[in-house]
């Protein structure tokens, strides 16, 4: 294997790019790279990796303390005079950029905010979203910290994310840190240029911290200063993408599926979520738009997934660790989850035109989901709503959430005291049961809503409008 060395502080492009003799920019050791990876006729394909050392130089122009000042070009893009500013990174097919897995030793990419040119709405590299890293296929981003912090004020205007991954097979971003960003991990498939085809993406987010995709200046309603997502698949091609042991703090959404049609063509989604920690966020997954999407989430906790930072209206209720209102078809299964004091843990709200489902356990396969009582302790104002599924479909085909095996609130809508459905039951809507609005105090001045000393009631369950169904399954996990 091929090893190129960078070091933003110690290193010259002039260098070989050995360890003893590193580079000093990473867009020339990504152009090296590149050459390095064409074919030679006869010989197999060399590995290449790059190894970025940290420094205390960033990787950033030289507005930000760094030294990237062009971008580098293939063969033919250097005979025809084609030029690229350093900004994107643009990743190398089958070439690893390694940094380190120790939060301080990460090299630090840092956003500037005199790429874009003259604001507002300047477009720095035409076919380039404004991100900072392009993704390449059969490659890894590994131990980085990508900072959009100085960009603050300009995020949203300017729709700044991370990474993009668009229309490349297995890219993956592992043991990163991104950090205040308009998006983080932004994946994109679209349509052939004929648009006749869907084009696709495959990729994952592994290992890595993503946080601060909120409001974070004094008035978090500004327009110009709203985060979106950690983690966004978007297009109307075919996405998969897996997120693994990733946690993710104060986003808008941790990570959105926003499904769209063009030229009679949808998205088509796979999304796989292991082993996540979702704290102190709006929406945890968001599902919105059309098209098809097959989703898991396994091992992964929920907290505080709820209504939106002070300044902004607290009675807001489409908020949740599960926020699934889109698609036309959605399938999704819950395995070994954990959901606490958010303000729904799963909003099933859809209008679909094919059969969905969504599966926290069968009798066959207990879903071990733990729905935790809620904290009476948070203030109203900042924990409106308390119910952990809420089933609303709306006038489209029927949709089903069979719930087995799940540990759910004590004492609350059939539950022992261990949290266990002693017995199994279909509960089919439109219906206004007491069994669906069982609550913890008597009626109070908002009938099934709050109790006489306006605090929300907590329930384990809600099918509040026609066409769903939720099979409530027995038995402790």
């Amino acid at each position: 294997m091929s090893v190129l060395h960078v070091h933003a502080e110690n290193g010259s492009d002039s260098n070989p790019g050995t360890q003893a003799l590193p580079y000093q920019t990473l867009n020339k050791a990504l152009g090296e790279a590149w050459l390095l990876k064409q074919v030679v006729p006869g010989q197999p394909l060399p590995l290449v990796q790059i190894t970025v050392h940290r420094s205390a130089t960033p990787i950033a122009p030289a507005t930000h303390g760094g030294h990237e000042s062009a971008g580098w070009q293939t063969t033919a893009e250097i005979s025809a005079g084609v030029t690229h500013k350093p900004f994107p990174l643009r990743m190398v097919k089958g070439v690893d950029v390694v940094g380190s897995s120790r939060a301080q030793t990460k090299p630090e990419i840092k956003i500037d905010e005199n790429l874009f040119g003259a604001f507002p709405g300047s477009s720095y590299e035409p076919g380039y979203p404004k991100t900072w890293v392009w993704m390449a296929s059969n490659m890894t981003l590994f131990g980085f910290r990508l900072s959009g912090e100085e960009y603050d004020l300009s995020r949203a205007t300017h729709a700044l994310s991370a990474v993009y991954v668009k229309e490349v097979s297995n890219a993956s971003i592992d043991e990163c840190d991104i950090v205040d960003f308009h998006d983080g991990v932004y994946f994109y498939a679209g349509l052939s240029s004929d648009s006749s085809t869907q084009l696709t993406v495959s990729g994952s987010v592994r290992n890595s911290h993503l946080e601060n995709f909120f409001p974070t200046v004094a008035d978090p309603l500004l327009p110009q200063d709203k985060g979106h997502a950690a983690v966004w698949l978007k297009g109307p091609g075919i996405l998969d993408v897996d997120i693994i042991s990733c946690d993710f703090e104060e986003c808008h959404d941790a990570i959105q599926t926003g499904g769209e049609i063009e030229s009679g063509l949808a998205t088509e989604a796979n999304l796989d979520v292991i082993g996540g920690t979702f704290v102190g966020i709006e929406n945890g997954i968001e599902v919105v738009g059309k098209g098809r999407l097959t989703f898991t989430a396994t091992d992964s906790t929920f907290l505080r997934c709820k209504n939106l930072p002070e300044g902004v209206d607290p009675n807001v209720s489409s908020t949740a660790a599960m926020l699934l209102r889109g698609m036309n078809t959605l399938n999704g299964m819950v395995r070994g989850c954990t959901f606490e004091n958010n303000a729904y843990s799963i909003l099933w709200n859809l209008n679909p035109t094919a059969p969905s489902t969504l599966n926290l356990g069968t009798s066959l396969d207990h879903g071990l989901n733990v729905f935790k009582p809620f904290d009476f302790n948070i203030p109203l104002s900042e924990d409106t709503y308390r119910v952990h599924v809420v089933q609303k479909s709306i006038a489209g085909l029927p949709t089903r959430i069979s719930a087995w095996g799940n540990t759910w609130i004590p004492g609350n809508q059939g539950a022992d005291a261990a949290g266990c459905l002693t017995s199994a039951s279909v509960l089919i809507g439109p219906t206004n049961l007491p069994n669906l609005l069982v609550n913890d105090g008597p009626p109070g001045p908002f009938a099934g809503e709050f109790d006489s000393i306006g605090v929300p009631w907590s329930r384990n369950y809600s099918i509040l409008e026609a066409g769903g169904e939720l099979d409530v399954g027995e038995d402790c996990p």
